[in-house]
């Protein structure tokens, strides 16, 4: 029945990492993601104390902030209503201005037929304490990739405001900037790679420390996927995939070594080994793109963001690999004869 068991270990395998996989608003949102872009705000003109603007995450995100008791409108990309600030500090969007489908996500979204900048407003309440932010158009760069030379300010933009019956005028820049170095992602491989063959080695052995390898990557992941979630307001839908896929890569790990005790465990402690270092690879996968990206949408220091995705991500690899043969080796085995 060793095979049954080894099937039993792989189908729960699976099925938890396509529990995290599928976990809900993983894949429709559209959070800030690694960028090369940076938009500033150029001025706000007149002044004025009751509104604060900011971008987030470089060039994903523009947010508005207004004091308690003033009264702010801002205007969609034709002109039509959008987004009422009241007093109060709720939040209005107008679900069926064209504005509102085309910010659906940063790069666009199509327009349904039949909406356009007459059609009668639909107020929903998406906020109570009179912040907002999305992706605003007019503040970040559309057009691909840019002519002209990494440094330079690629677009201008202009967001109207009405606050308090005054117009308000905010000017944006945008700025391509240059790509992050490549030595952060670089040594994250190297020590991966020396950790995870350490792994692989002190497994051979016998050695207790070979699973505390991949315990500590699982812990390093985890703390760096959880502050880039916490980062960012939870207004621009941060994904919890990027802790939550460590962190379940830590429970597994974890379990691998209470199960290696029991004297029926073996099997199910190389299953979970292998679960571990899968998630760990996909967590790396998924964050590929900020490798080299200028900005990161965390607060965490870029430069371990980036090593911390390629260690981990590395030893996750290796040690996938080693549980996988591992496991072939055990359900291939001929079965002992007792004598």
């Amino acid at each position: 029945m060793r095979w049954l068991n080894g099937v039993r270990a792989l189908g729960g395998a699976a099925v938890a990492g396509l529990t995290v996989l599928a976990a809900p608003g993983v894949a429709l949102a559209d959070p800030p993601g690694p960028t090369d872009f940076a938009t500033t705000i150029v001025s706000v003109a007149p002044p004025t104390e009751a509104v604060h603007v900011a971008m987030i995450a470089g060039d994903a995100f523009f947010t508005v902030s207004v004091a308690a008791g003033a009264h702010v409108t801002v205007a969609g990309y034709q002109g039509e209503p959008y987004l009422e600030f009241l007093p109060s500090g709720d939040v209005l969007e107008n679900r069926r201005s064209p504005t509102y489908f085309a910010s659906r996500t940063k790069s666009g979204a199509a327009v349904p037929t039949g909406i356009t900048a007459d059609t009668p407003p639909e107020w929903t309440t998406v906020a109570s304490d009179g912040t907002y932010a999305w992706h605003d158009h007019r503040t970040h760069w559309m057009g691909g990739t840019p002519t002209g030379a990494r440094g330079d300010v690629v677009t201008n933009g202009v967001v109207r405001l009405v606050v308090d019956g005054e117009e308000v005028v905010v000017t944006v820049a945008t700025t391509w900037l240059p790509r992050a170095s490549p030595v952060p992602a670089v040594l994250g491989l190297l020590v991966g790679a020396a950790a995870g063959a350490g792994c692989v080695v002190a497994r051979r052995r016998g050695a207790p420390w070979g699973d505390a390898v991949l315990i500590a990557a699982a812990v390093l992941a985890t703390a760096v996927g959880f502050a880039g979630y916490r980062s960012v307001p939870g207004v621009t839908g941060p994904s919890p995939l990027g802790w939550i896929l460590p962190a379940t890569a830590l429970v597994a790990a974890t379990a691998s070594v209470l199960l290696a005790r029991r004297p029926a465990g073996g099997l199910f402690a190389v299953g979970a080994r292998a679960l571990a270092g899968v998630e760990l690879a996909i967590w790396a996968f998924t964050r590929r793109s900020g490798l080299l990206a200028a900005i990161l949408p965390t607060d965490a220091p870029f430069w371990l963001d980036r090593a911390a995705t390629t260690a981990a991500g590395t030893v996750g690899v290796i040690v996938a690999a080693m549980a996988a043969a591992h496991l072939v080796d055990l359900l291939t085995r001929p079965p002992e004869v007792v004598e």
